[in-house]
């Protein structure tokens, strides 16, 4: 259920070591970053998108389920970024 409707997500799980990589060469950023664990929810052509970023080292099977878990119980879900938990620092490998 999203904003009370029953909604079929497209759905992106990935770690945070990896949206770092990402960031990184998006803005070739040679600097420590710090990220938290995240959602992102869009509406991209009526379909619903969440971007799901965790603190994992890799997103295994126990991992999806515990995401589609939290999604579910997540009760102020609406739309845009929530950020949540401690952060965490990624260092430059050649700084």
């Amino acid at each position: 259920m999203f904003e009370g409707k029953e909604v079929v997500w497209g759905a992106n799980i990935k770690t945070l070591y990896a949206c770092y990589l990402e960031r990184k060469s998006a803005i070739s950023d040679e600097h420590a970053q710090k990220l938290h664990q995240f959602i992102d929810i869009k509406l991209c052509n009526k379909t619903y998108q969440v971007e799901i970023g965790l603190n994992l080292k890799q997103i295994d099977e126990p991992a999806i389920k515990r995401a589609i878990i939290m999604m579910r119980k997540y009760k102020r879900l609406h739309f845009g970024r929530h950020e949540y938990g401690e952060a965490i620092q990624f260092k430059s490998e050649s700084g």
